[in-house]
């Protein structure tokens, strides 16, 4: 679990896992030098509970670096990946690792849903149910990892990892990444011939929302972009169109992200006329407009 100022829901992410049925485990918390109290309550919870360890970096190295930290810590066969202001279901762990036995899986990842921490809601499941476990190949990942794909985002799943597989082919989180380093890890490790299951029919990981104002990270598009760029051309990649014609796709499908979210923070500083003439300027956003015009008229009428 990589943490960084996390004081106010740490304690949460932490039971989730001390909360896991049926299995052996170690929790291993690398605070990235965190300057609030997170240390302290992941000191306390280990005096609490001897399965919890506290690993603190010097310098705040963001979560590429707090995570290798952690995996070179790592006793265990397995290791899984939580985020601090996120939790897992009680069953999560012990389920997936039955499976991925069963498979002879590398990585496995379930389904996830989003948690509303101001409602105390949680969201259905996040994929489609169907195929209930799919084995996916470099081209599913890389396809299904980006905006406007007909399910959600694979970039988003938390996979369990096989430890061996990860040492015997040196596959690390890219320290210059921090933003979609999780996918540059899933990409290094299916590029090494890892076996990857999604088990979509447990949704155990439980996402909480960025309008929560949890979450730390500001998404920066542009370098995902431009690596998704660089790693089509690398020789080994440029040599299979199928895998190319994927990363040019999550390029082209991030840059209309990163678009989308600049003209939805434009139009939320625009005033009432300034924002219709946007909308109207902007064919996908009509039906805004048409929302915006009725909400006015009625506020008129009452």
């Amino acid at each position: 679990m990589a943490a960084y100022n996390a004081e106010a829901f740490i304690h949460r992410a932490i039971n989730s896992v001390l909360k896991q049925s049926n299995v052996n485990l170690e929790l291993l918390v690398v605070d990235d030098a965190s300057t609030d109290k997170t240390a302290t309550i992941v000191t306390l919870a280990s005096h609490q509970d001897s399965r919890v360890q506290l690993i603190q970096l010097k310098n705040n190295g963001g979560p590429s670096a707090a995570r290798n930290a952690g995996f070179e810590a790592a006793k265990g066969l397995w290791i899984a990946v939580l985020d601090a202001d996120d939790a897992y279901h009680p069953h999560r762990l012990h389920t997936l690792l039955n499976i991925a036995r069963l498979e002879k899986a590398d990585i496995i990842a379930d389904n996830f849903v989003y948690f509303d921490p101001i409602k105390q809601r949680e969201s259905g499941p996040s994929l489609r149910e169907r195929p209930r476990i799919q084995l996916i190949s470099l081209v599913d990942y890389i396809s299904g990892a980006r905006p406007f794909a007909k399910d959600a985002d694979l970039g988003l799943l938390k996979p369990i990892f096989r430890k061996e597989f990860l040492q015997n082919n040196k596959v690390r989180y890219l320290t210059s990444v921090r933003h979609g380093e999780d996918f540059e890890f899933m990409l290094s490790a299916l590029r090494a011939g890892a076996r990857f299951f999604i088990c979509r029919e447990y949704s155990f990981y439980k996402y909480t929302g960025r309008e929560s104002g949890w979450s730390k990270t500001q998404v920066d598009y542009s370098g995902q972009i431009s690596r998704a760029r660089a790693v089509a051309s690398e020789p080994d990649v440029s040599a299979q169109p199928p895998v190319v014609r994927a990363l040019q796709l999550r390029a082209s499908s991030l840059e209309r992200l990163q678009l989308d979210r600049a003209w939805h923070e434009r139009r939320g500083r625009a005033g009432f006329i300034e924002g219709l003439q946007m909308d109207l300027a902007s064919p996908t956003h009509w039906r805004d407009a048409a929302r915006r015009i009725k909400r006015r008229l009625l506020k008129r009428r009452f």
